[in-house]
Order: C-alpha cells, then sequence, then structure tokens
C-alpha cells in the first residue's frame, strides 16, 4: 500500500511539473506575442509562499480574539465536530476569546448541544451587525466562505464596518486556476462544489477587495488543503488549491 501510494505522489508531482511547464512556455510565448505588454497578464509566483491551509490560519490566530464567519462548515458540522476536525474547535483551543458566526440554524442547534455556553450569532449580518461590532475581534475569519455569498462585494463591505484599525480579516477562498481544477478540464469535467456560486482567480479577488470593498491586502499566501505540501506546490505555488489573503482597513 506504501509502494502504491509513493508512485501515486511520483505521479501527481510529475503532472504537476509538465502542466506548469507547459503553462511557463504559453505564458513567455503570449507575452513575447504582445510585446511584453498585456492587461490580462498578472504575475505573482515571486511574492508567493505556499502552507498548510489549516496550519497557517492556527498559526496567525493563535492569541488573538477571533470572530469566525461560517463556523458551522454546513452540511458537515456534526460529522466534522464529533472527529474533533471542525476549525472551530481547533481555533478555540488556540486563541484568546472566539465568536461563531454562521447562518445555518439547524447545524446551530446541533453545535448547542455539544457547547451550550459557546458565543454565536446566528442569521444574517446586516441584521446582526450592531451585535458583530460589539464582539471582541483582533482577526476576523472567513474561510471557503466567501465563495457561498450572493452578493460578495456587499458582503465584505459589511465586514469592513467590523473591523477596526488593528483589525485583521484572513480570508482563504478555493483557487479558480488550481491543479486539480486543470486536470479536470482535461477530461472535459468540472471539478467545482455544487455550492459555489463563484471561484476566484488571484487577481481577481485582490482587485474585489481593493477596489470594490474598500480594503487593503497586507499579505498573500497559498494554501494546500493536505498536511504536506507536493515540493512541485513550493516550487509553483499557483498549483495550490486554495488563496489566503490578510486584509487590513486601508
Amino acid at each position: 500500500m506504501r509502494v502504491l501510494k509513493s508512485i501515486g505522489t511520483f505521479f501527481i508531482n510529475l503532472a504537476l511539473f509538465f502542466y506548469f511547464l507547459a503553462g511557463k512556455l504559453i505564458f513567455f510565448l503570449f507575452k513575447a506575442a504582445l510585446g511584453g505588454k498585456s492587461d490580462a497578464l498578472h504575475s505573482f509566483g515571486k511574492k508567493l509562499k505556499i502552507y498548510p491551509r489549516k496550519e497557517f490560519i492556527i498559526r496567525y490566530c493563535t492569541g488573538k480574539d477571533v470572530v469566525h464567519f461560517g463556523f458551522l462548515d454546513y452540511p458537515y458540522t456534526e460529522e466534522r465536530m464529533n472527529a474533533g476536525t471542525l476549525l472551530h474547535q481547533e481555533l478555540k483551543a488556540v486563541c484568546g476569546k472566539i465568536a461563531g458566526v454562521d447562518i445555518e440554524a439547524e447545524s446551530a442547534d446541533i453545535y448547542h448541544k455539544k457547547y451550550p455556553s459557546d458565543v454565536t450569532v446566528i442569521g444574517d449580518i446586516k441584521k446582526n451587525i450592531k451585535k458583530l461590532k460589539e464582539l471582541p475581534c483582533d482577526v476576523i475569519v472567513l474561510a471557503e466562505t466567501l465563495e457561498h455569498v450572493e452578493n460578495d462585494v456587499d458582503f465584505l463591505r459589511d465586514i469592513r464596518e467590523m473591523m477596526k484599525k488593528d483589525t485583521r480579516l484572513l480570508l482563504t477562498v478555493p483557487n479558480a486556476v488550481r491543479m486539480d481544477g486543470f486536470l479536470a478540464s482535461l477530461m472535459n469535467v468540472s471539478l467545482v462544489h455544487p455550492d459555489h456560486l463563484r471561484e476566484y482567480p488571484l487577481h481577481s479577488l485582490v482587485n474585489l477587495i481593493e477596489n470594490h470593498a474598500g480594503m487593503k491586502v497586507e499579505e498573500i499566501a497559498m494554501g494546500w488543503y493536505g498536511l504536506k505540501v507536493p515540493w512541485v506546490s513550493k516550487v509553483f505555488p499557483m498549483t495550490a488549491g486554495s488563496l489566503m489573503l490578510i486584509v487590513k482597513m486601508p
């Protein structure tokens, strides 16, 4: 079994290598054809670092007061809570104060049976903005949630209302140009969660935050969903599954 796993890992890394080798070639040919100038070309590669996604979130939030949006991880609340893998449980173990925010009332009932005294706000952000602004908050965690929201610009503007000068928004979303999505497209398959309303390339997400939601990106990193980042993704971080941004007030 271990041998098969090693062989599988080898071929995944090999596929990643050739995928990005081809991508680099196409990029340079396209750039050369346009004389080196195009509004469609956006290179972040030399700036990007890649980390296991959950590790990055937990490390950043350790010792801080956190407001966690989408904390119930619907529809997997009970399953992950029983397994101890719900992100909110892991954040509780390392944060100062923590509050959970979500719209899923049924999942909230399941959660409160196990954690009846936890601070939570269940319902629409606009209707609860006054209550949310009163919560102690060094970091707002918005992990794999924005892609589910109907109006992402309005939602981010509501988040901004909660933020003070020293507050940071830790935002993660699926990477629209991740490697597994590309490989699926070669088989004429779309690899997208059925509840996602959109996915973001990095430049589009930065543009959304800075030019439409009125905030400033402080740090950009790529997130790998597993525990160990493959070496090819360390060299080519744009293959990663998740975009991870630290956002501040302008």
